[in-house]
């Protein structure tokens, strides 16, 4: 029969993980921190769109979900956007209010400005402007939606739009995250 005898651990690699598991923080991939975000609350509400971005060479990332938070009843119902956002190197979320940021609702509404993708089938039907520009390392980027509108019924589709640095959602997001660079705090308030 085999033993475990426990090894000591230096006191600083002692003190990280107990800082480690008192913030309830843990590393995350990628994958796991997408899928998390995506059903992530904030006050009963799940997200309504996001971006996600990882890079191809150092795989540095981003999940920001975009949230509209209810307050009041009745006539004094009111709404407010927030951005969650959580990266590689964090420690935890960091959240953007528009209630003390007015250039969360400006980038939020540039969304709808977008252009939207051509759906091209090769070879048969309408053909789309030109050659593809692919682009084989940079930065993905995924733009998702729920509740996005399409059709003359404007029936409600969900969308997601996955590209690289060179797509219209890369360059807004680029555009978009020096806006919000004073923006950011660790501690949402209700």
């Amino acid at each position: 029969m085999t033993s475990f005898s426990p090894r000591p651990v230096g006191p600083f690699l002692a003190g990280l993980v107990a800082i480690a598991a008192a913030s309830g923080v843990q590393a995350q991939s990628f994958e796991e921190a997408k899928a998390a975000a995506r059903r992530h609350e904030i006050e009963h509400q799940p997200p309504i769109a996001g971006v996600e971005q990882i890079a191809a060479r150092n795989r540095d990332w981003s999940v920001n979900s975009f949230y509209r938070l209810w307050t009041g009843q009745g006539t004094e119902r009111s709404s407010r956007w927030v951005i969650r956002r959580i990266t590689r190197d964090d420690a935890g979320p960091r959240y953007a209010d528009a209630r003390d940021c007015p250039a969360v609702n400006e980038v939020l509404a540039a969304i709808e400005d977008l252009p939207p993708p051509i759906m091209d089938m090769p070879g048969i039907g309408r053909e789309a402007p030109g050659e593809a520009e692919i682009v084989l390392d940079g930065v993905s980027q995924t733009l998702w939606a729920r509740f996005a509108r399409a059709g003359t019924g404007n029936a409600s589709v969900n969308v997601e739009i996955t590209g690289n640095v060179n797509s219209p959602a890369a360059i807004w997001w680029g555009e978009s995250l020096p806006k919000l660079d004073r923006c950011w705090a660790s501690t949402l308030t209700p």
